[in-house]
């Protein structure tokens, strides 16, 4: 398989279409090999308009999934991200070419061993791999510019939107439990969080999160 057309296929025609107009995220994307991040046999769908599970109820988000919410946090060179449920570490690619630094939190430890070779040995130097609890976040390089949920989430809890700077972007996919999420983008204020509705979009629940820890407006 041509990796190479398929990957400029799913920017003209996935991404562009879907108004994805920072060219820095085009860059991005058009530059990183998303089949090195997919299972073993699933490379023919690397570039597909689909979601790819992968292990522990992972999955790697569709493209313009990815895409979309990356554009949405508005992430600036000197930013500091954290990448909740990094996974094998694709979103987390993407956003080390656009941003300062990124923190990749992950629990699972195939998954961190898969990620942490392909940052490597794709020379992702800007990237952490951390591993532990993704519903508490990473409080040790707190605040963040933005977080990244990597992930269909039941709620957000008190940690991430605790680990924002003022004016800092939490972007995530909530469920809104029915099965449909509900890509949304929140705004930590000095005394209150701000949110907006993006799209709406399924995607695989990350495990980890209970809804009845949520955090509370």
């Amino acid at each position: 398989m041509d990796f190479v057309a398929a990957r400029e296929n799913m920017i003209e025609c996935q991404l562009r279409t879907n108004k994805i107009t920072d060219r820095r995220i085009l860059d991005a994307m058009g530059s990183i090999p998303r089949e090195r991040f997919v299972p073993s046999g699933k490379e023919e769908f690397a570039y597909a308009d689909v979601d790819i599970p992968c292990a522990a109820g992972r999955c790697l988000m569709a493209p313009m999934a990815v895409a979309r919410l990356v554009q949405e946090a508005e992430i600036k060179a000197e930013d500091a991200v954290l990448c909740v449920g990094a996974g094998t570490g694709y979103a987390v690619s993407v956003l080390a070419q656009l941003a300062d630094s990124v923190i990749a939190l992950e629990s699972d430890p195939a998954c961190c061993k898969t990620a942490g070779e392909l940052f490597s040995e794709l020379s992702f130097d800007n990237a952490v791999l951390v591993e532990g609890e993704l519903r508490r976040g990473w409080e040790k390089e707190s605040p963040y510019d933005v977080i990244f949920i990597d992930g269909m989430v039941s709620d957000i809890p008190d940690e991430l939107f605790n680990q924002l700077s003022v004016g800092g972007r939490l972007v995530g996919i909530v469920d809104s439990g029915d099965g449909i999420g509900r890509a949304t983008l929140y705004i930590k204020l000095d005394h209150s969080v701000s949110s907006r509705g993006i799209f709406d979009i399924t995607v695989g629940l990350l495990p980890e999160f209970d809804k009845e820890q949520g955090f509370v407006f």
